[in-house]
Order: C-alpha cells, then structure tokens, then sequence
C-alpha cells in the first residue's frame, strides 16, 4: 500500500489486551504504516505520548482515565486541545 498525501489517518484504539496489538500487526503486514517508533506491545510511541500528555493535562493517568471527561464535556477546550493536536503536534517533524 503507497501512502499518498491527505489520506486520512487509521488510528486503532482499544483497552489493553484486547487485540489492537494483532489488529495492528495485521494491517502493517498488508503494507499500511503504523509507526516508526513502535514500543513492544507494537503501539506507536509518537501516540502514545499525545495520549499521555492529554491524561496529564487534566490530572489523569493510564490507570486513572476519568479526568479526561473534563476536557471531553468542555466544547471550547476540547476544540483548543484538538486545534494544538492538529495545527501543532501532528504538524511537527516527528509526527513523520
């Protein structure tokens, strides 16, 4: 599969253990690019640290996810945070 310009991103989410791993391989076997910095459970690492700085900003963790609601329920904050997602962090040289 060749990557071209604008295609959206496929983004696999799911708890733990519950088969985004095998997903994920899979889709990579069939050509389509998941991450150049992958951890050992085959998880891009570039993600996982937006994910990790999300919980972070609203007091959450891993293990303690219930914070995230605060930003999920605020339409102006949720809209800021996926503007600086958009416009800044996926836009940087190491979303590459």
């Amino acid at each position: 599969m060749q990557k071209t310009a604008g295609c959206p991103p496929v983004i696999v989410i799911g708890m733990h253990r519950s088969g985004t791993g095998m997903l994920t391989r899979a889709l990579e076997s069939l050509g389509l690019f998941v991450g150049r910095n992958k951890d050992e459970n085959h998880e891009a690492t570039f993600f996982q640290n937006i994910n990790d700085w999300l919980l972070r900003q609203c007091g959450g963790s891993w293990d303690h996810p219930s914070p995230i609601s605060h930003l999920l329920g605020n339409v102006d904050i949720r809209a800021r945070t996926a503007e600086y997602i958009r416009g800044t962090l996926l836009k940087s040289p190491r979303a590459v």
